[in-house]
């Protein structure tokens, strides 16, 4: 019974430090892609057309936005469902029409420098960088918008030309509104953002569906980086705050990170 227990300890003791070294040895680090998170998030307004030229000038190589829907079906870049923590107005985005929107002040609560800073339409971000940036929509609830996924289709086929579709993907953490997309609008990149633990089965049965993961950095280790690559997924990462957060996610080689700032 003793011998047993050696035993049982002994194996475990081995498969800790095989992990121990598989992780110590990632991937060989390629230079990441650096995803503007809302834009340049950590010094100017979140979703504002501020925070995408701050991210512009840092050299950023892409910027990720938030879109929702007005009353009046126009596409609008803001990330919370209501107005209260941007915008001091405790009513929902789908409660106001554009013109309504575009009444309010979204940028003094983060600083009154910005003060006078408004909501931007997805066209008037479209207008100003999709000849610059590869620009990463985040589809924020679709479920709560019917419909959107048209919208946002035909905005996309009136702005963008086929081949600067390489320019552009979309994400939600709905995985049937990005189905539905992916029958309007086929050669565009998506992708499920995720930030709870998934099975290895579920993230296989993702790579015939999607062509991307945007993965909170809590969810990430060796294991999902190696079965992301096996399903054939390329792997971002967001959460990362700090330093600490960026040296981690560096040494797994991911294929790029969502960061309010730059930490190289």
């Amino acid at each position: 019974m003793i011998q047993l227990k050696y035993l049982v300890v002994i194996v475990f003791l081995l498969t800790f430090l095989a992990h121990y070294f598989l992780a110590a040895d990632p991937p060989s680090f390629n230079e990441e892609l650096f995803i503007a998170h809302r834009g340049l998030s950590s010094i100017a307004p979140e979703n504002t057309m501020s925070s995408f030229n701050h991210a512009a000038l840092e050299g950023f190589n892409m910027i990720e936005l938030d879109v929702q829907m007005s009353k009046d079906k126009h596409l609008v870049v803001i990330h919370d469902i209501t107005l209260k923590r941007t915008a001091g107005l405790d009513k929902k985005i789908s409660d106001l029409t554009l013109k309504e929107l575009k009444t309010l002040d979204v940028g003094e609560w983060y600083d009154e420098s910005f003060a006078g800073e408004k909501i931007p339409t997805l066209d008037e971000v479209f207008m100003k960088f999709k000849d610059r940036y590869h620009l990463l929509i985040d589809l924020k609830r679709p479920s709560i918008y019917p419909g959107i996924e048209k919208v946002l289709t035909d905005k996309i086929l009136d702005t963008y030309s086929p081949h600067e579709f390489s320019m552009l993907s979309i994400q939600s953490t709905e995985l049937k509104s990005i189905m539905l997309l992916n029958t309007f609008l086929p050669q565009i990149k998506k992708g499920l953002v995720i930030s709870s633990h998934i099975t290895y089965h579920q993230l296989n049965e993702l790579g015939a569906k999607i062509d991307f993961i945007t993965l909170h950095k809590r969810c990430l280790n060796y294991y999902f980086y190696q079965q992301a690559k096996r399903a054939k997924l390329t792997l971002y990462v967001w959460g990362i705050h700090n330093k600490y957060d960026y040296k981690n996610v560096k040494r797994l080689a991911v294929d790029g990170v969502v960061v309010g700032k730059r930490f190289d």
